[in-house]
């Protein structure tokens, strides 16, 4: 998956990018929240500066996880992005002084994986980080999985302890996966 990710172009991302941001920003799910969680792409994963860029523009709280430890990652308000710095991955996140805010605060998350399916499962990059987070979401807060439609399986391998997608977007389509 990694390298299908990394096969595109730079016009090819651009214009992913942009598809895939609008359909967030049009998603009933970005509509109603008043609290985002959104990740910092790192890499290859689809770039989400012009999304995080669109919440802090908004009436929209925006969180970002920072790492804790090898197995916790905490949300941080983030007002503006040069309060971010990489951390020991290069990972850009919230520095230790962001004020934190409870996971079960959050409406909307936006997550990354390696690859998706049409069933809403995720395969991630063998961290568990989001997986752990997302067990402690409120019932009625979307989960949102934003990827190309490259990394989007027949089906991707399941563990117990994965939780499922309630949305899945990418620039060609928005799954919304039965659970």
């Amino acid at each position: 998956m990694r390298a299908r990710r990394t096969a595109l172009n730079s016009e090819q991302r651009a214009r992913h990018r942009e598809a895939a941001v609008a359909r967030v920003l049009a998603d009933p799910a970005y509509q109603s929240a008043q609290v985002v969680c959104c990740y910092a792409s790192f890499g290859d994963e689809l770039d989400t500066s012009s999304l995080r860029a669109a919440v802090l523009a908004s009436d929209k709280t925006l969180l970002l996880p920072r790492v804790e430890s090898r197995t916790t990652i905490s949300l941080r308000v983030v007002k503006a992005e040069d309060v971010l710095a990489p951390n020991r991955l290069g990972i850009m996140e919230p520095l230790a002084t962001a004020p934190r805010l409870p996971v079960d605060e959050v409406d909307l998350f936006v997550v990354p994986g390696l690859a998706f399916d049409a069933q809403g499962q995720r395969l991630g990059y063998g961290g568990g980080y989001y997986d752990r987070l997302l067990t402690q979401a409120r019932p009625n807060a979307c989960l949102m999985g934003l990827a190309f439609s490259i990394q989007i399986l027949p089906q991707v391998p399941q563990d117990p302890f994965d939780v499922c997608m309630t949305v899945v977007v990418t620039e060609a389509k928005t799954l919304r996966p039965a659970l």
